[in-house]
C-alpha cells in the first residue's frame, strides 16, 4: 500500500520484553517551556516530549496467545502558539491475540479544512479588478492514524 501512495508508514519500532514486564520505545523531540526560577529575573526551562510513544505490557496465556496491555501515544509540537503547545494523540487497548498474527488496535481520523488564497501581490487586492489576479482555493486534508500490532514470541 506504501508502494502505491495509499498510506505512508510514520514509524515501524520493534520492542524485545519479558513475559509480565513493560517495554517502551520512544522516538520524538523534546520541547523547553520557560518556568520562573528561584531568584528574580531567574527562567529555568522544563521539556515536555512530543513523540510517538508505544507502552506494552505482554503476558503469555497458557494456550499460546497473547495478552497485551497497550497505550500508544503520537504527540506533535504545535509551532503556531507562544510557547508551543502539544497536540495529543492518544490510543489505548488491551486485546487477547494469537501469536505471530496481526490486528489493527485503533486509529486516529483527522479532517481539516481551510481556504487558501493566492493572489499576485498588490494587483489582487484591486477592487472587481484583482479578482482576475487571485484564485481561491480549498484545502481538504485527511488524515488517519492506524496502530497495527504484530507480536511473537521467542524461545
Amino acid at each position: 500500500m506504501e508502494q502505491l501512495d495509499l498510506l505512508k508508514i510514520i514509524s515501524n519500532p520493534h520492542v524485545f520484553t519479558m513475559d509480565n514486564e513493560e517495554a517502551v520505545v520512544i522516538d520524538g523531540v523534546q520541547i523547553p517551556y520557560p518556568v520562573p526560577g528561584v531568584g528574580t529575573n531567574q527562567i529555568i526551562y522544563e521539556f515536555k516530549d512530543a513523540a510517538l510513544k508505544l507502552t506494552v505490557t505482554p503476558s503469555v496465556v497458557g494456550d499460546g496467545n497473547l495478552y497485551l496491555n497497550m497505550v500508544v501515544n503520537k504527540d506533535s509540537p504545535n509551532y503556531t502558539t507562544s510557547p508551543p503547545s502539544i497536540n495529543k494523540r492518544e490510543v489505548r487497548s488491551k486485546l487477547l491475540i494469537k501469536d505471530g498474527t496481526i490486528a489493527v488496535i485503533g486509529g486516529i481520523y483527522d479532517n481539516t479544512q481551510e481556504n487558501k488564497t493566492i493572489k499576485v501581490p498588490l494587483l489582487g487586492d484591486i477592487p472587481y479588478l484583482g479578482a482576475l489576479f487571485r484564485y481561491n482555493k480549498k484545502v481538504d486534508n485527511k488524515t488517519q492514524l492506524l496502530v497495527f500490532i504484530a507480536p511473537k514470541v521467542l524461545n
